[in-house]
């Protein structure tokens, strides 16, 4: 049943798009094409746009120009100051970040400053080439078919938008076609289309494309998935938030059956595009660049107190009907930009309260829905966390470079090594029978047990040489001899050895790397020896402690027993020990003036000769 309950709740917030887009009239606070007359199979004629590009209809004056151009001027200062010395910035002073944008970005540098915040230069130097590649593909045709005819109702009052041949609309359509192939398994939402127009507006497509991939992936995960579960949890964070923040309205909502859903879902989806004043809804986007999502709840709980924040406004909404009119319907006097904005700032709400309330929604939901494997982990909180993502993969990735690295390398040089173990060197061809070492008459014999001196090297190197058993002038052989037998003995020198020596290369690294691990294996042996050592003394130790604290209570009780004898033994009419009352007052009422049998004996004393008495009270001193 919460199965199709969900999916039912899903496809209405579909309809609930269709119509909202269908519709392009009293909706939107901006307008329509009917209000401007206008007729697309016709050339439309040159009409006066404002600063922004939207038309202005006859007889309308154009808005204030704003700030001075002196002020713009700063502004653009020090936003190109901040901007060449970004990742510093972003490391130390977010605030300094923060404080600018709400207080505006100037117009001229929105191009660079969104993409900038939101990491989408960064993922456009990641992945250059991909988003030319994905505009020329032809793209899903279900797709395509749907975006042609959605495009025709994002902004039809704005002069880039105005008509297929305009700039906009073919932009807008490479923008959300690429998307549909970057992310084949969402697809294409219609809540993209206002999101998409809006980067349009203010920088080129390829950064626009990126912008809307961070918004998608980073800042709103699951907004325009299939089943749109990020809309559906967010819409439960804020019922939660408003009954913490403005509980008139919760209760009002709550009353007549009111559900975010019916309300809210165009607001979170398109970013308040359709929504807010294009003038406020660009301050909006500045703070939402740089503190994520919950510029997005601080702005919707504001329109809710705006509409019915008090008894007085929810007296004037009988119904489930006029109450959401009254939310679709805000004056624009209450949307002024620096008013609206400083009200936006002012709100007491945390990104670690949005958090919580999320956690807390998710578990409710999971329990209404045990299938249910939507993760909201992945959103970022604004530029800073986006920021600190990048960086954290940065690190990851070098590490993983010089980890592949450190491999090959150590791949390489154990492939030498065991080339070297396994072959041994020959110059030219090993004998069948190796000679005997070559030794003077007068050298004494080493026995064959007796190690060679080289041996004791890792690699020792072993030359045997076939000896040249001719004497030849000069040696001490040839002293007793005369010269013409020496001659006559004296074979002919040959040019080359008969023999060619040999080089054999004895390994003992096989040895060294058993009595390692011989060594090791006796390392863990006593390392476990002490462990075991350590545990056995710890035992002792505690049950002694145990066995002392038994003894204790045994003590204890035996004492208990030989108080409760001695009290047993005490006759009737020994006197007892006065108890310590000094200093200690005890109320009573006195029944009677007269004294009682028990103490007929005794004088009677008037309470008034007490010292420190009172008629009621009897204070031991």
């Amino acid at each position: 049943m919460a199965q199709n309950s969900f999916e039912d709740n899903a496809s209405l917030l579909s309809a609930r798009l269709n119509s909202v887009h269908c519709e392009e009239g009293d909706s939107s606070s901006i307008g329509s094409e009917s209000d401007f007359g206008l007729d697309r199979s016709n050339q439309l004629p040159a009409q006066e746009t404002d600063k922004y590009g939207f038309l202005l209809s006859t007889g309308s004056a154009a808005e204030n120009e704003g700030p001075s151009p002196e002020i713009i001027r700063q502004k653009e200062n020090k936003w190109l100051e901040m901007m060449n010395q970004w990742d510093r910035i972003m490391q130390r002073n977010y605030g300094k970040v923060k404080s600018y944008s709400r207080k505006g970005i100037p117009a001229s540098l929105r191009s660079r400053c969104w993409p900038m915040l939101c990491g989408a230069i960064a993922n456009m130097e990641k992945n250059r080439g991909q988003y030319q590649e994905l505009d020329k593909a032809p793209g899903d045709k279900h797709w395509v078919d749907i975006i042609e005819r959605d495009i025709d109702r994002q902004f039809p009052f704005h002069e880039m938008f105005l008509s297929r041949d305009r700039h906009g609309q073919r932009d807008l359509l490479s923008v959300l076609k690429a998307y549909t192939q970057y992310r084949p398994e969402e697809g294409y939402c219609q809540g993209q289309g206002p999101v998409a127009a809006v980067l349009l507006m203010n920088m080129p497509a390829e950064q626009a494309f990126w912008c809307l991939v961070q918004i998608s992936e980073k800042y709103l995960p699951g907004y325009y998935s299939p089943l749109l579960e990020g809309v559906h949890l967010d819409a439960r964070v804020l019922t939660g938030l408003l009954k913490r923040n403005c509980p008139c309205a919760y209760r009002h909502l709550k009353k007549h059956g009111v559900d975010p859903l019916m309300y809210a879902t165009e607001w979170f989806m398109c970013i308040f595009s359709r929504t807010l004043p294009f003038p406020l809804l660009l301050r909006i986007w500045d703070m939402f660049f740089s503190e994520g999502v919950t510029i997005l709840f601080r702005v919707a709980l504001i329109l809710v107190r705006m509409a019915i924040g008090s008894s007085e406004k929810t007296k004037k909404c009988d119904g489930q009907l006029e109450t959401l009119e009254c939310l679709r319907s805000i004056s624009q006097k209450n949307l002024r930009e620096d008013a609206f904005v400083q009200a936006v700032g002012d709100m007491s709400l945390s990104e670690r309260e949005v958090e919580k309330e999320t956690a807390i929604q998710l578990e409710k939901w999971r329990k209404e829905r045990p299938d249910l494997t939507f993760q909201p982990r992945s959103r970022l909180h604004g530029a800073r966390s986006v920021f600190e993502e990048a960086e954290r993969e940065e690190r990851e990735k070098e590490k993983k470079e010089r980890r592949g690295s450190a491999i090959s390398l150590a791949l390489s040089i154990s492939s030498e090594n065991k080339q070297r173990r396994k072959k041994s060197v020959d110059i030219r061809g090993t004998p069948e029978v190796q000679p005997t070492e070559h030794r003077d008459p007068g050298q004494p014999t080493r026995p064959e047990s007796e190690p060679c001196a080289s041996s004791s090297i890792t690699n020792s190197i072993k030359v045997f040489s076939q000896p040249d058993h001719s004497v030849h002038p000069g040696t001490p052989e040839s002293k007793d001899q005369p010269i013409t037998e020496q001659k006559e003995k004296a074979p002919p020198v040959p040019r080359f050895p008969t023999v060619i020596p040999t080089i054999i290369v004895e390994d003992t690294s096989l040895e060294e790397e058993a009595k390692e691990k011989k060594t090791k294996k006796t390392k863990e042996q006593r390392r476990r020896e002490k462990e075991e050592e350590k545990a056995m003394v710890k035992a002792m130790k505690e049950r002694e402690r145990i066995e002392r604290e038994r003894q204790k209570q045994l003590e204890k009780e035996e004492k208990k027993k030989k108080k409760k004898k001695e009290g047993d033994t005490i006759g009737v009419g020994e006197p007892r020990k006065k108890p310590q009352t000094r200093g200690k007052t005890f109320h009573f009422v006195r029944k009677s003036s007269t004294a009682s049998s028990v103490f007929v004996d005794q004088p009677h004393k008037d309470p008034e000769s007490k010292r420190n008495s009172a008629p009621y009270f009897d204070t031991y001193f």
